[in-house]
């Protein structure tokens, strides 16, 4: 992964972030994408400028459980740079939903 810059401001940046799946611009809005309520398609994203998007372990795990781990770009069917987050305000705010933290960190 690397990040190049093409300009700044104050503490602000914009830049290129590339990773091993694409590349997308700074700043750049992540949609969070639940893996098992998908309703926007790909074709939506290229559309409207789109190059990377977000989900968490919680989403991923909590409909998988007692499955073996998908690479994260099959389950959401999306090719590009996929960011992900630990899910941990899910359990917070939710409970364990059938998924517990240890689950998630593994």
């Amino acid at each position: 992964m690397s990040f190049q810059v093409h300009g700044k401001d104050l503490l602000g940046r914009i830049g290129t972030i590339k990773t091993k799946s694409g590349a997308f611009t700074t700043p750049h809005m992540f949609p969070v994408l639940d893996p098992h309520y998908r309703f926007l398609r790909k074709d939506f994203f290229d559309r409207v400028g789109i190059h990377a998007v977000m989900t968490n372990a919680y989403l991923l795990k909590r409909g998988r459980q007692g499955l073996d781990p998908l690479d994260v770009h099959g389950i959401l069917d999306y090719p590009g740079t996929v960011a992900t987050d630990s899910g941990a305000y899910q359990l917070l705010e939710y409970g364990d939903g059938g998924v517990t933290p240890g689950e998630i960190f593994t």
